[in-house]
């Protein structure tokens, strides 16, 4: 059986070429024998066609003045947000114990005005077939780190791929301790 790395981050290796994941991180939603998906966790999203985006929706104002993620070259139109735990009963998926995912766009007006509940919006997400994700990592492009909603909400997005990297140095050392 295979071992799933759903809810674990892929942090692109340096000798990454691809411009869209070269310095990424990518949160891992959903990993399984026909493939796996998840969401860039540290670009920013194209100021210009986000706001365009919105205008076309008429989502009001405030809602600009959270940073938007560029999550993948999939489905750029469509944003999903990402939050901790609500008090109350929401259509988000729950992806872990604390983590929730949500395509409806009334979330948005529920994190804003709730106390303390941290959350990412994210336009686009990432997608590979059955074993393209396994050979991608058999090529050494990604490597795969547990991570926790602290490292998702809090970090800055130009020091995430840095830390994320500089957290699994060690294993890449030949010879290195841990």
């Amino acid at each position: 059986m295979m071992k799933t790395l759903k809810n674990k981050i892929l942090i692109s290796m340096p000798s990454m070429t691809d411009p869209i994941f070269k310095k990424s991180i990518v949160y891992l939603f959903e990993h399984d024998i026909n493939g796996a998906a998840g969401v860039i966790i540290n670009k920013d999203f194209n100021s210009l066609i986000f706001n365009s985006s919105f205008v076309e929706k008429k989502i009001r104002k405030p809602y600009f003045d959270k940073e938007v993620l560029f999550g993948g070259p999939v489905q750029t139109e469509t944003g999903i947000v990402l939050h901790d735990t609500l008090n109350e009963n929401t259509a988000s998926k729950q992806l872990t114990k604390t983590l929730f995912f949500s395509e409806n766009r009334d979330i948005l007006r529920r994190v804003n005005a709730a106390k303390n509940i941290q959350y990412r919006i994210i336009f686009g997400h990432s997608a590979w077939d059955s074993g393209q994700l396994e050979n991608e990592l058999k090529n050494g492009d990604w490597i795969a780190k547990s991570i926790n909603n602290a490292f998702i909400f809090n970090k800055k997005l130009e020091n995430m791929w840095i830390q994320a990297l500089n957290s699994i140095s060690n294993k890449l050392s030949p010879g290195g301790f841990s």
